[in-house]
């Protein structure tokens, strides 16, 4: 354990035992949560469902979930599915659905695109996401002839609040939620800033000159292992 406590603000609710070992390491993590996901539960969306393609495309676990929601519940056994999904916490959502087979992962949007499309596996995916989503997936396979559906899974409400605290560190998640945190809030430019992805990591350099750094893999583990390392490092100096 490290010799003294460091006090980290994230910008989403960790799972439990995360923070706990984040906790154990000598980092105090303060969890809250700048943006709700609210799944879509429409007559629409669940009439689209029959008709996915075989090959499916998650760009974050929350879309996985609603749609790991729904086979749970579905009155009828679903088709076997192909999946293409981000590497960490999404591919492990994926991994609990029944009938459902990962066949490509990346780090991010762009490079799972560019895995779709070197695959050349398939001329139709089904990509399940937010209402407020990158464009950089949808706009390179549509650009290499791929046919996207795309589904609404669920919409990203930002929630903004004011702060007030001495935080050492701030860990962002998604680029929604970077936005609603500095909607009402500043941060010293000393700071550091820990984020999941390249997404998330350009929106938050859009906005401050605070050290970046990017977890390795897109997953809660990761992000806080990067934190971790990052304030042992600075404590050993």
């Amino acid at each position: 354990m490290l010799a003294n406590t460091t006090t980290v603000l994230c910008t989403k609710t960790l799972n439990p035992r995360t923070v706990e070992f984040a906790r154990q390491k000598g980092i105090d993590i303060v969890c809250d949560d700048w943006i709700a996901i609210q799944p879509n539960t429409s007559a629409d969306f669940y009439q689209q469902m029959p008709l996915l393609n075989k090959y499916l495309v998650f760009t974050s676990s929350a879309a996985a979930q609603v749609y790991a929601h729904y086979v749970a519940n579905s009155n009828q056994i679903q088709p076997a599915k192909f999946v293409y999904c981000l590497a960490g916490d999404t591919m492990q959502v994926v991994g609990s659905i029944r009938n459902c087979k990962v066949v490509g992962t990346a780090k991010n949007g762009g490079a799972l695109a560019q895995k779709i499309i070197d695959d050349n596996a398939t001329h139709a995916v089904s990509f399940l996401a937010s209402n407020i989503r990158r464009e950089v997936l949808p706009t390179m396979l549509i650009n290499a002839g791929i046919t996207l559906q795309e589904i609404t899974a669920y919409d990203t409400v930002p929630t903004p609040k004011n702060y007030k605290g001495n935080m050492e560190g701030y860990m962002f998640f998604s680029p929604s939620a970077v936005d609603s945190f500095f909607y009402s809030n500043t941060i010293p430019q000393q700071i550091p800033c820990f984020c999941i992805g390249t997404a998330t990591a350009n929106t938050v350099k859009a906005l401050v000159k605070n050290e970046i750094q990017i977890a390795p893999f897109p997953s809660q583990q990761a992000i806080v292992e990067t934190v971790i390392n990052y304030f042992k490092t600075a404590f050993i100096c």
